[in-house]
């Protein structure tokens, strides 16, 4: 059977771009004041890019690949406006703009618009396909993994899946700005969750949380989408959640 290789662009693109950086620990092998070391060119970066991709290609033994890339648009930001919030003034490495536009003609990644690139991979995900990235993100998803970061395979179960996401949902993922249950981390939300079947996860995990609806909020911002019309759904909520918005706002206006 042939095997896809679905990567994580973002993956690629940050770690190419970020790697040109002067770093203290390549001054201390240079020999030289962290100070005096510049940004390398370009043409560094977009050759670590290509060459991440085609070793992963190797390591993989795909016969095809498809590169996904986050749009502009993210669904996510429209359930919960300080999704990711904290990141906006976080400088971009120099170099990312024109990576992700090299793998976007080159590789012909594409644009998850209105969602991320981590949904466009839960999307196209089969049985014959591998996920390609070192985000633990994306072993809420069953399958084969490689993180070419660790040259590792793994292959998650549906229990191990179901642990990754629960485990998220306890201890909340500062990176994405969503809050877990208080007073869980890493440790505790492991101890909570071993040993127990995906449906027992989530009973234990949504009975954790101070009130349902945070726990669906944080539900459907964890999720990585598995389908089209998953999207869709969740598009169509927003929208009636919008429109039952702008009724109750002219009812107060019509009572004033």
């Amino acid at each position: 059977m042939a095997t896809i290789a679905l990567v994580d662009r973002d993956m690629v693109a940050s770690r190419c771009a970020a790697s040109c950086h002067p770093s203290k620990n390549k001054a201390l092998e240079l020999g030289v004041p962290f100070e005096t070391l510049e940004v390398e060119p370009l043409d560094t970066a977009i050759f670590r890019a290509n060459d991440l991709l085609y070793r992963i290609m190797d390591s993989c033994s795909a016969d095809e690949y498809r590169v996904f890339i986050s749009g502009d648009r993210n669904y996510r930001k429209l359930l919960y406006k300080d999704y990711k919030a904290h990141r906006a003034d976080v400088p971009k490495p120099t170099h990312l703009d024109s990576i992700r536009e090299l793998l976007a003609r080159e590789w012909q990644a594409e644009v998850c618009d209105g969602y991320e690139a981590d949904d466009g991979i839960g999307m196209a995900h089969s049985e014959r396909a591998i996920i390609v990235s070192n985000d633990k993100d994306f072993k809420q998803i069953e399958g084969e993994h490689y993180n070419p970061v660790k040259d590792e395979f793994e292959v998650v179960d549906s229990t191990m899946a179901a642990y990754y996401f629960y485990h998220i949902l306890l201890k909340g993922d500062a990176a994405d700005n969503i809050r877990g249950v208080d007073g869980i981390g890493e440790v505790r939300a492991s101890r909570i969750l071993t040993g127990l079947s995906p449906e027992e996860m989530h009973t234990t995990v949504s009975r954790l949380y101070d009130d349902e609806r945070r726990f669906l909020l944080n539900y459907k911002l964890v999720r990585i989408l598995r389908s089209p019309e998953e999207y869709e759904d969740i598009l169509r909520e927003l929208d009636e959640a919008a429109i039952s918005e702008s009724q109750g706002q002219e009812l107060t206006e019509a009572g004033t």
